[in-house]
């Protein structure tokens, strides 16, 4: 799946695959700031992409 927005990564996190360890629930929080634009796209990505490599998954 390719992420490419903040609406995508919600998705994504709802089906996610691996550990739900700490940065994945940064980025649980993150996602809904930025669709709320209380949190800029940018640090939601690179949120998205911690959490991403902390589980292993390739990105």
């Amino acid at each position: 799946m390719i992420v490419s927005t903040a609406r995508d990564a919600v998705e994504y996190l709802n089906r996610w695959p691996g550990k739900r360890g700490r940065d994945y629930r940064v980025e649980l929080q993150y996602c809904p700031d930025a669709l709320d634009r209380l949190r800029s796209p940018h640090a939601t990505g690179v949120s998205f992409v911690t959490a991403a490599k902390a589980t292993g998954l390739s990105v």
